[in-house]
This record gives structure tokens, C-alpha cells and sequence, in this order.
């Protein structure tokens, strides 16, 4: 019998196949927990990193005389579009999307504030 032979038979002899699915199914788990929490800490957490970029910024721009300025404002934007995609992971964060998206469409039906795909030349109707 060759090596290769005898290490497939104490495999199946120990079910190493069923141990690695079990442990595949619960790494996923956890990883999907993990990003689970690190939404809802990012979504919790937003104001007070906006507020501290804010700070930095700030302390930034006097030190430089404003020279980074620009680069401070886009720094802070990233960050905070990644605070954003992170809390997008938040449990019930696809809902919340949803209804807000349905409550900008309710409003704009309401007030009757044409869409796009309205043309622009057309009489009001």
C-alpha cells in the first residue's frame, strides 16, 4: 500500500472530511457574527469618528496653515464612506436601505417632483 493510500484510509478512518466541513461551517459563522458587530459598532460609533476626524482635521489645518486642506477633506470623506460600508453589515441594515430609499420615493410622489427619466421638454402633465 503507498503512503498517499494510507493517509486517505486514516482519513476516512478518523472522518476528517466530516470534522473539516463541521469546522468550515462554524469559521463561517463566526466571521459573519464578527461582521455583524463590527457594523453595528460602526453604525453606533459614526458621529463620534466623524466628530474626531473633524478634530484632527482641524488641528491638521492649523498647524499646516490650511496647506492640506484639501487632502484633509478627502481623507475625511474615505473614512467616512468606510464607516458607512462597515455599518452597512449591521443586522437589518439592507431593511433600513430599503425603507429609506421607499420614503424618498414616497416624498418625491408627493410633492410630484419628477423623475430622471422625465423629459425636461415635455409640458407638465
Amino acid at each position: 500500500m503507498k503512503f498517499t493510500d494510507q493517509i486517505k484510509a486514516k482519513a476516512e478512518e478518523l472522518e476528517l472530511s466530516k470534522k473539516l466541513d463541521s469546522l468550515g461551517s462554524a469559521a463561517k459563522e463566526a466571521l459573519s457574527d464578527a461582521k455583524s458587530k463590527a457594523g453595528e459598532v460602526a453604525h453606533d460609533s459614526k458621529a463620534k469618528v466623524e466628530g474626531l476626524l473633524d478634530k484632527a482635521g482641524t488641528v491638521i489645518d492649523e498647524r499646516t496653515d490650511g496647506k492640506y486642506a484639501d487632502t484633509v477633506a478627502k481623507v475625511k470623506t474615505k473614512a467616512g464612506d468606510l464607516v458607512d460600508k462597515v455599518a452597512s453589515h449591521r443586522p437589518g441594515a439592507e431593511d433600513a436601505a430599503d425603507e429609506a430609499a421607499t420614503d424618498v420615493t414616497d416624498a418625491a410622489a408627493e410633492a410630484d417632483v419628477p423623475s430622471d427619466d422625465a423629459d425636461p421638454e415635455a409640458p407638465p402633465a
